[in-house]
């Protein structure tokens, strides 16, 4: 049976040491600099509101019916955004949730949720984040996009002392595949599912 996901944890003190660049169609992996130049020029990213839901439920939408392309196993229901707003919105209020949103020229972009858990019972770290939801505009280019989204939700992450984000990548997507791994994702465990 097919891998849907491939869980990743991700040591955050090494994200800093990367500097290999990849080129993606959706996430682009590339770090940017003022001085380098931004397609994003007006890009801010902020905490989300109630009022970010129904653009961000398009965005995680379209992300899972590209996903739907390349993996059977995902199906969404009829009522699928508003399923995915209902629980997005109690991330809002969450103190132990990080949801963040990117918008450029006052349209939503992007978006991106953490959360802390704890970790595995007898084994470190006792505590970790799991990464949500992440999505980014697929109907623009949005170079660094994901990254940028990326190192915002890990400084609130350091600054709760976790220092790994665990990440269901999907198995069957490639792009997402990279983008992971040019952060410094490592493979530790496989989920895999089981028909019953």
């Amino acid at each position: 049976m097919p891998l849907p996901f491939e869980r990743k944890r991700i040591a955050i003190a090494d994200f800093h040491r990367l500097s290999i660049h990849v080129l993606l169609v959706i996430m682009r992996g590339d770090i940017l600099s003022p001085e380098r130049g931004s397609r994003i020029r007006f890009m801010k990213i902020r905490a989300a509101e109630s009022s970010d839901l129904e653009p961000a439920s398009q965005l995680w939408f379209d992300r899972m019916n590209l996903l739907q392309q390349t993996d059977w196993q995902i199906k969404l229901l009829p009522d699928a955004k508003e399923d995915w707003r209902t629980k997005a919105s109690s991330w809002i209020a969450d103190d132990q949730v990080r949801f963040l949103v990117a918008e450029n020229n006052e349209e939503l972009i992007g978006l991106i949720a953490v959360g802390l858990a704890k970790g595995m019972p007898g084994l470190y770290p006792q505590r970790k984040a799991a990464l949500l939801d992440m999505a980014v505009d697929l109907h623009a280019t949005h170079r660094g996009l994901g990254k940028q989204l990326l190192d915002m939700a890990k400084r609130w992450l350091s600054a709760k002392n976790v220092t790994e984000l665990e990440v269901d990548v999907p198995a069957h997507y490639p792009v997402e595949t990279a983008f992971w791994r040019t952060q410094g994702a490592e493979l530790r465990f496989e989920r895999r599912w089981l028909r019953i």
